[in-house]
């Protein structure tokens, strides 16, 4: 559910260390206790409501229940 290669996600400063983001697998990822870098979020839930939210992240609009419902139901198949 990776890749395994650098991505350039338009996040990155002179003084970064790293040059682009390992995009990290999915798998597995509805039996974390924490979620994000610093473990901030609870739930999948949570991140897609509020951390990771399509407005925030991609411009994209935000999720109905149902699309939020469905999307975690997938990644609780990963």
């Amino acid at each position: 559910m990776t890749d395994n290669g650098i991505h350039d996600v338009g996040l990155g400063t002179e003084a970064d260390q790293y040059e682009g983001y390992n995009t990290p697998s999915l798998r597995g990822v509805y039996r974390k206790v924490r979620l994000l870098h610093r473990g901030q979020a609870r739930s999948l839930e949570e991140v897609l409501s509020e951390y990771h939210r399509p407005a925030q992240v991609a411009g994209e609009g935000t999720l109905s229940e149902q699309q939020q419902a469905d999307l975690v139901a997938y990644l609780q198949t990963l």
